[in-house]
């Protein structure tokens, strides 16, 4: 998942796009209203974090334009106006989730995770391939029946795959995915565990979208 933060506060900011980064999300910060709109539109993210108050404007009136252009991205608006009028007016510009500062960062990942669902439509970390049956919530997976193990790699390249599943994700994901593990991989980690995978769910499991990435057979 690639996704945008509008925060001008350093603090909150460098605290939530690394420890998104940790959790296999693709983060890019930005500090004004101004640079979250260019972002926005010359980017490819999958999910707004806006504050409100940004140094030159407001972050209700950048949900209101991303809206009002008929952007359909997920949204969350993180801000430290805790009052229910100033939750209501956020939902009402267009948001789909509010958190309250100060949160901890396990709610924003749930957060998260959930609208991610709801956009997405899908109800269940149940996946089903041709040959293999892939339960997200619990990392369990079986071939043919019968149940596999898979590495640590393996999982992280998997699971960014099935969110959501069968929609393509660029090389450049897949290793910012890897990478923010904090693990040591080569130049051509993806091609490697992209073939193992294969290798033990099937070769057709994986599919390679000519000039997109690569998806999930689903």
């Amino acid at each position: 998942m690639h996704v945008l933060l509008v925060e001008d506060e350093f603090g909150v900011g460098d605290v939530v796009s690394s420890y998104l980064a940790r959790t296999g999300r693709r983060v890019d910060w930005v500090r004004t209203f101004a640079e979250g709109a260019t972002a926005l539109a010359n980017g490819t993210h999958d999910l707004l974090l806006v504050d409100i108050r940004l140094p030159d404007g407001s972050g209700l009136d950048l949900v209101t334009q991303v809206r009002d252009a008929g952007d359909t991205r997920p949204i969350i608006i993180i801000s430290a106006q805790d009052q229910i009028r100033d939750r209501i007016n956020g939902l009402n510009c267009g948001a789909d989730d509010y958190i309250v500062k100060p949160f901890n960062l396990g709610e924003v990942e749930a957060r998260v995770d959930a609208v991610q669902r709801r956009t997405f439509g899908r109800p269940s970390p149940r996946i089903n391939l041709t040959n293999a049956r892939i339960d997200v919530a619990t990392e369990r997976i079986w071939v043919s029946e019968i149940e596999i193990t898979l590495s640590k790699s393996e999982w992280l390249l998997l699971k960014r795959l099935c969110t959501p599943p069968g929609q393509a994700v660029s090389k450049a994901e897949l290793e910012a995915t890897l990478f923010a593990s904090g693990r040591a991989y080569e130049s051509n980690a993806v091609e490697v565990y992209v073939s193992r995978l294969r290798r033990k769910l099937g070769s057709g499991a994986i599919l390679n979208k000519r000039g997109v990435g690569y998806r999930l057979a689903v």
